[in-house]
């Protein structure tokens, strides 16, 4: 039970064989320099219940950083520290594009992951500096967070399987291992440069992998600036099957800070490949910022699968010059919407104006896959209700299911 350090530049090995082994913590040097560490055991564990988590190194020298950490070819790995922090990503603080940072993990074919929060290339500082992390799920993954967020500030995130898996899995869940998690794909607050978040589900549509995700909010594409220059924040989840179950949904969010200085776009992208998403709002471009022409990119893919929610939204249109800078892409090419069980549902845009510049349009395009379907259900004795402010256009076609 004691605890291991990577504290060397040299490629090096950790091997728990077949055993069982406990730690009470587990570190790797940070500080300017690159490594690439294995810990590995096939059909062998490793149990770390201390301190937190930091792969991907850098400090204030000029000195790039590439922290490499992989377990792949180990059979358990287990982290487990309720107020503690799992991250990977760079933490170079140098004035200068050219200095980066960065950490690469791959998890173990099975790995439950217990923190108080679960970062991703989630570093905050860096005056210039370019920070990255990138995480590749194994077969069977456990996360339990109360908080993740893929891709902050400057730094860009990576979730994704390792594309040799064959219907890998994924649940998230909050700490305790039952409440929901708030989940943040891509949030900045940057006049250097913007943040990149991606969540992979499909690993490049070379695997069907389920998702079961209990959600508080799912934030995608979130810029917070409240200072001049303001850089993109750029957020994408794409998902295969399983459920994905969240209180609200929001494709872009630009925060509500104001003043001549406020500034810097969001883009959002939700893709939904086979499973079911249940959300109880479902909200497209969220523009809380007030008086800048911010533009917000919010785009919803539903190639295959279920969309269950209550409420279906365009969010807040911004005042002044930012009043309904928005571009909002609701792509249905195949599969079903519906309410959820026991809910009525409410589809709104906020006023039809200027082809739509304040409403919201549900596209339903057959682009690559012509004989898609397009099916409306609604259960029970509940209804939809389907405003003014919303244009269903397009050329496939719409079959009303339910009651």
């Amino acid at each position: 039970t004691g605890t291991v350090s990577f504290t060397g530049a040299a490629s090096s090995t950790f091997d728990v064989g077949s055993t069982s082994q406990s730690l009470a913590g587990l570190s790797f040097l940070t500080t300017g320099t690159s490594s690439v560490n294995t810990i590995t055991g096939a059909g062998g564990a490793l149990t770390v219940t201390g301190g937190n988590i930091q792969i991907g190194g850098g400090d204030s020298t000029s000195t790039s950083n590439a922290q490499t950490v992989d377990m792949s070819g180990l059979g358990t790995f287990i982290y487990n520290r309720s107020v503690g922090s799992f991250n990977v990503g760079g933490t170079t603080n140098f004035a200068s594009a050219s200095t980066t940072g960065s950490g690469t993990l791959t998890l173990a074919g099975t790995s439950t992951i217990t923190a108080a929060s679960f970062n991703v290339g989630g570093s905050t500082t860096g005056l210039n500096s370019l920070n990255s992390g990138t995480v590749h799920l194994g077969q069977t993954n456990t996360i339990n967070a109360s908080n993740l967020v893929i891709g902050v500030n400057k730094t860009s995130g990576v979730l994704d399987f390792m594309p040799t898996l064959v219907n890998p899995t994924l649940k998230i869940r909050g700490t305790d291992g039952v409440s929901r998690a708030a989940i943040t794909v891509s949030t900045t607050d940057s006049g250097v440069r913007g943040s990149d978040g991606l969540v992979d589900l499909t690993s490049g549509g070379a695997v069907s992998s389920s998702l079961d995700a209990l959600v508080s909010t799912l934030l995608i594409g979130h810029n917070a600036r409240n200072g001049a220059a303001g850089r993109e924040s750029v957020g994408t989840f794409i998902m295969s099957g399983g459920l994905l179950d969240a209180t609200s949904i929001i494709l872009g969010r630009q925060s509500a800070v104001s003043g001549s200085n406020s500034s810097g776009n969001a883009t959002a992208t939700l893709s939904l490949n086979g499973g079911t998403i249940t959300a109880g709002t479902f909200t497209l471009a969220d523009k809380l910022a007030t008086a800048t022409a911010q533009l917000i990119n919010s785009t919803f893919n539903l190639f295959s699968g279920t969309l269950n929610a209550t409420s279906i939204q365009r969010g807040a249109a911004g005042t002044g010059a930012g009043l309904n800078t928005a571009t909002i892409n609701f792509n249905w090419v195949d599969g079903t919407i519906s309410n959820i069980a026991g809910s009525n549902q409410t589809v709104s845009g906020n006023t039809a104006v200027s082809g739509l510049t304040g409403g919201l349009n549900i596209v339903l395009n057959n682009i690559g896959n012509t004989s898609g379907t397009h099916t409306w259900n609604v259960s029970g004795t509940q209804t939809a209700s389907v405003q003014s402010t919303v244009t269903l256009s397009g050329a496939g076609g719409l079959t009303k299911a339910g009651t």
